[in-house]
């Protein structure tokens, strides 16, 4: 489970399918809406890890718990480390 940044988790409540999980079309949603709002742009909001999904630095009292994203080894070692909407939406379009 990821613990993601409050901005983040907004979007993803918003566009997660809690019966189905995560399938392109949502992932696909979220990551766009991130980006078009430029929440990684916002102040970082913490100082323990990084969102996975916008990449601000936030810490475990802000955002909501939701599972990552599952991708197949292949795809998972081409993302490196751009654990993030860009690199997911840049994944998703190959």
């Amino acid at each position: 489970m990821l613990k993601t940044c409050s901005e983040c988790a907004e979007v993803i409540k918003k566009h997660f399918d809690r019966d189905n999980g995560w399938t392109k079309e949502n992932l696909k949603m979220v990551c766009n809406e991130i980006i078009a709002k430029k929440i990684k742009e916002l102040p970082d909001e913490g100082m323990f890890r990084k969102c996975r999904f916008c990449g601000r630095i936030t810490d475990m009292v802000h955002g909501i718990m939701v599972s990552p994203p599952d991708f197949c080894h292949r795809c998972w070692d081409s993302l490196g480390a751009n654990l993030n909407a860009d690199g997911y939406l840049c994944l998703l379009s190959k």
